[in-house]
């Protein structure tokens, strides 16, 4: 019965998607995006040596409407896993209803825009608000986003409030409202010859059910792509009275333009402050609890730093090194290599070699695939492996 509920309202919403274009003579366009994925397991059984493996799907299909001063845009998502007990391939059964990815409204003010809905976010470089893409089913707020310009200073604006209905932390109390706001600012500067500078500041208040846990946030982030240097680096912290956190990044980089095949090579940092256990009045762990994982941590996910959310944990510092190769004019190989370690305890935790290949086939069609090690320094003759290739389809 909830199948069928779901495909009726399906289709009422499709008619009056229709009734609306015919009516307000607005204009609309169609998106989907289909993604398998086939990666190996990553959890205690490879450890032990019994490697297993899992196949993902990921169907979006969006519908932008478009009007003089209004835009409404809906992305419909099925996220499954192949094979799950859930998705009960029987006659009988009933199969996990799609769900709404994004679903908001864009309205035009004057120089402004305001949406209003469920849609993704993501700023800067994604390492406190992400869209978390790699994730199957990947991460979306509702709320309210205003953007606008400001020209006398030159620079763009974000202001957001998000009401948040999440167990965030472990006092939680269902009585009261988590929310998550602030304003994010960005100025660019383009020079004659290409040359690229982004400034990035912004301010958050992450409004926690017990109020211990709700911090402020304040950060910026610079990047630049000057001739032959690349340079992006990032510096935040979380304050109250029993709080205080704090993250830091810096990426240094070459992009010789005189070998066609080779992108660049960067050098990276990157600390999240861990939880100093002999301060009882204070807890020094970094939240990361809307960023992004992989995108900076590498791809095998070993559980020691895997997540880092709340403010207890051990903290993490990391260095990287990163080449990127132009393979032809439609694939390109990035190689990486990380260490882990704890921020607080120092303890030593691995290192990690990834190869990822990419590569477009054609304006639909792209590919990707990856070769990860990873080596338990606990344990230097384990290398774990984690090996995954997906699809993307996009019309």
């Amino acid at each position: 019965m909830k199948v069928k509920n779901n495909i009726l309202s399906l289709g009422i919403f499709l008619k009056s998607i229709l009734f609306i274009d015919t009516i307000l003579c607005t204009d609309y366009t169609w998106y989907s995006n289909f993604r398998y994925r086939l990666k190996n397991d990553t959890s205690e059984d490879v450890i032990k040596n019994k490697i297993s493996s899992s196949s993902e799907l990921r169907t979006r299909l969006g519908l932008k409407i478009i009007n003089e001063n209004a835009m409404g845009y809906f992305v419909i998502q099925d996220s499954r896993t192949v094979g799950e007990s859930k998705n009960n391939s029987g006659i009988t059964g009933q199969t996990l209803p799609v769900f709404f990815h994004q679903a908001y409204f864009n309205l035009k003010l004057n120089k402004h825009s305001l949406t209003i809905g469920r849609f993704e976010l993501a700023f800067g470089n994604q390492r406190i608000i992400a869209k978390n893409n790699w994730n199957n089913v990947g991460r979306s707020f509702e709320g309210l986003l205003l953007k606008g310009h400001n020209e006398i200073l030159d620079l763009n604006y974000h202001a957001f409030s998000l009401p948040l209905h999440e167990h965030i932390s472990n006092h939680h109390d269902n009585s009261k409202d988590n929310w998550l706001s602030g304003v994010y600012l960005n100025k660019y500067f383009t020079g004659e010859t290409g040359n690229k500078l982004s400034t990035e500041a912004y301010y958050m208040f992450s409004q926690d059910s017990t109020e211990k846990y709700s911090y402020n946030m304040f950060g910026s982030r610079i990047e630049m792509n000057w001739n032959l240097l690349l340079l992006e680096s990032e510096f935040a912290f979380q304050l109250n009275d029993s709080i205080n956190a704090n993250l830091f990044s810096i990426n240094f980089g070459l992009q010789p333009k005189k070998y066609k095949f080779f992108n660049s090579i960067t050098v990276g940092f990157e600390q999240v402050s861990g939880d100093d256990t002999t301060t009882l009045d204070k807890e020094e762990g970094f939240s990361k609890y809307f960023g992004a994982r992989h995108k900076h941590h590498g791809f095998y996910d070993y559980k020691e730093h895997k997540k880092y959310f709340g403010h207890l944990h051990d903290g993490l510092n990391e260095i990287n090194i990163k080449t990127n190769f132009k393979l032809m004019n439609y694939s390109s190989l990035l190689i990486a290599f990380h260490n882990f370690k704890s921020n607080y305890k120092k303890e030593k935790y691995g290192s990690e070699f990834d190869f990822i290949l990419k590569t477009r086939h054609n304006k639909q069609l792209s590919s990707e695939l990856g070769v990860c090690l990873y080596r338990e320094e606990k344990n230097k003759n384990n290398i774990l492996p984690f090996l995954y290739l997906s699809l993307n389809v996009s019309i």
